[in-house]
């Protein structure tokens, strides 16, 4: 029969011994996305049908469609082999497997090499983790979301060529289990790696030599990233304007990010919340644009690091920024507060605050009406002249 000599066309086809062309006319082509859609659908919901109609689903011919996206989209029963489909002229493989729960299978000898768009190509394809080691990427632009909650995916994508990838977004969000080398990934046209690793609870591979001087958009980048600690000191940061929530929970990392250039940031709220490894040297960050530092520093146990010559006259919001950090005790009396609006909770359940620095914060803050604290108790109060000279004496000995 047709569908035979087609079946047997699309299994025996890569053997350079196969002669029998001719059998490949006898597979069902398809001419437009729309036509292909009926189809899969078809083959989902009534197997037997689509099979009498169209043939097996590994010989159709699709080697005309531009457009894949939502192609398997929610079919979440679908593992079946497509694995001999002639992807070459696909543009775009938007969503192509979302919420395909089910699938993995070998898709490792696709020409992708026409395709601009994968974002969300494997969006919560929790099973899947074929081999894709060897496809052609570099036609690709749009990567965001490609591998978010692919649960299960932890392939060797090392040699893809990403030089051309604008978006990174997400790729690798709720990848539980991927810890793969990408270190050699050229990331320069990369724009966007807001939550890049978000949830990658195991993920923890060299980065140093990544160029991100082009990404904007960096927010939540490791959040949840409990096994990174990666060397990511020399990276230019220089184009980053949101840093919100990047190494929030990141319970491990702990490296020199003392250079960075963070002078266009803006946002910095929940930047290092529950970081407890974290305790480096920040104190030369130029920090003159960050508007939003709330909640900045909560439960970050480990750091006591000083930040006295920030300049923090731009911040209107201080909310909960060292809430239970147990470790800090800096004096930041110098820091220019007067735009800021919100300091509920700041210093909420800071024990290792000393009463010293209290009292030089609370001199120095008082003035602001969103000041929560009455930390004057906290300032020796002199009860006699003969008390205060003593200290005069003692403090002007010192001095010299």
């Amino acid at each position: 029969s047709d569908a035979n000599k087609c079946a047997i066309h699309a299994s025996f086809q890569s053997n350079d011994a196969w002669q029998h062309v001719e059998f490949s006319y006898t597979c069902y082509q398809f001419e437009t996305k729309a036509d292909l859609q009926t189809a899969v659908d078809l083959w989902v919901s009534d197997n037997a049908t689509a099979l009498s109609t169209y043939g097996p689903i590994n010989s159709w011919d699709v080697s005309l469609i531009t457009d894949m996206s939502d192609l398997f989209k929610d079919k979440s029963t679908f593992d079946d082999d497509i694995s001999s489909w002639d992807v070459s002229s696909v543009t775009t493989m938007y969503q192509m497997f979302f919420q395909a729960d089910s699938f993995n299978q070998d898709l490792s000898n696709w020409d992708v090499s026409s395709v601009t768009n994968m974002s969300t190509m494997f969006f919560s394809a929790n099973n899947f983790n074929g081999d894709v080691s060897t496809w052609d990427v570099t036609s690709v632009t749009n990567m965001s979301n490609l591998f978010n909650a692919a649960r299960d995916f932890n392939g060797d994508i090392s040699g893809w060529d990403v030089s051309s990838v604008t978006n990174m977004s997400n790729i690798f969000q709720q990848c539980y289990d991927f810890n793969q080398d990408i270190s050699g990934w050229n990331v320069s046209n990369v724009t966007s790696m807001e939550n890049m690793f978000l949830d990658a609870t195991s993920f923890n591979q060299e980065l140093s030599n990544w160029d991100v001087s082009n990404v904007m958009y960096i927010k939540k980048m490791f959040k949840n990233a409990t096994s990174f600690n990666g060397n990511i000191s020399t990276w230019d940061v220089s184009s980053a304007m949101n840093m919100s929530n990047m190494f929030l929970n990141a319970t491990s990392f702990n490296q020199d990010i003392s250079n960075w250039n963070v002078s266009n940031v803006t946002d910095m709220n929940h930047m290092f919340y529950d970081a407890t490894s974290f305790n480096q040297d920040i104190s030369g960050w130029n920090v003159s644009n960050v508007t939003d530092m709330k909640w900045m520093f909560v439960n970050t146990s480990s750091f006591n690091g000083d930040l006295s010559s920030w300049n923090v006259s731009s911040v209107t919001n201080m909310q909960g920024m060292f809430y239970n950090n147990s470790s800090f005790n800096g004096d930041i009396s110098s820091w220019d507060v007067s735009g800021v609006t919100e300091m509920t909770d700041m210093f909420l359940n800071t024990p290792g605050l000393s009463d010293a620095n209290k009292c030089a914060i609370h001199a120095s803050f008082q003035s602001n009406d969103a000041w929560p604290y009455e930390w004057s108790d906290n300032c020796y109060q002199f009860q006699t002249k003969e008390e205060l000279e003593t200290a005069v004496d003692l403090w002007t000995c010192s001095y010299n």
